[in-house]
């Protein structure tokens, strides 16, 4: 006996049922899933810790490139008083070489700042150039002054100077600009304010306390 209105299920029907079509999504199911998933350690973004970066990064400009612009202090100090018979040239490399090792060590910074704490690279950076102005106070002719307040200074900054440039867009979305901002007006504040300091520190005291 037969019934040709119905199908009978088969044990390949059963066991392999056909799947179902994908529901359709809309388009903030979309984005939700495509939103990046942050670690569970990520602090949020734009929050008082993210001002707070911006705060260590404006003193980390102000002590790597505003502390550069400083040098025309210094320079007329060493043409006019310590050597007078030096050429300009000579002693302004000294200069020269802090900003432009300050950049080209960057590119390695950069890289490390991918694998290394920078709270560990900025407080390293700031030994090398707190050393090198030290040692520079101690310095009689223009060579030595040449690799400590130059060579040595310039690699130091490259670490506060990375880390300062780097740090901020990383903890602000909605704010992004607004932070970076006030973290790069450290550099120019910091040669504002340290061109006078240096003035005073060595017409008043020595240029050895500058």
């Amino acid at each position: 006996m037969s019934d040709h209105g119905s199908s009978i299920p088969t044990a390949t029907s059963i066991h392999n049922p056909e799947p179902e079509p994908p529901m359709a999504l809309n388009d903030k199911e979309i984005a939700k899933n495509n939103a990046p998933v942050p670690p569970e350690s990520t602090l949020p973004a734009d929050s008082v810790y993210s001002w707070l970066v911006v705060l260590g990064s404006f003193f980390n400009l102000m002590l790597s490139v505003g502390a550069t612009t400083t040098y025309g202090v210094y320079l007329q100090e060493y043409m006019q008083v310590e050597f007078p018979n030096v050429s300009s040239s000579y002693l302004s490399w000294i200069g020269t070489l802090q900003f432009a090792l300050m950049c080209f060590f960057g590119i390695g910074v950069g890289v490390l700042c991918e694998r290394i704490d920078t709270r560990i690279l900025s407080g390293f950076g700031a030994l090398i150039t707190g050393l090198s102005l030290i040692i520079a106070s101690f310095c009689n002719s223009p060579w030595k002054l040449l690799i400590t307040q130059g060579i040595l200074f310039g690699f130091g900054g490259s670490f506060l100077f990375i880390t300062g440039l780097t740090l901020p867009p990383q903890w602000f979305v909605k704010y992004r600009a607004l932070g970076t901002g006030v973290a790069i007006a450290g550099s120019g504040i910091g040669g504002l304010w340290l061109s006078f300091a240096t003035r005073a520190i060595t017409e008043n005291i020595s240029r050895r306390w500058a």
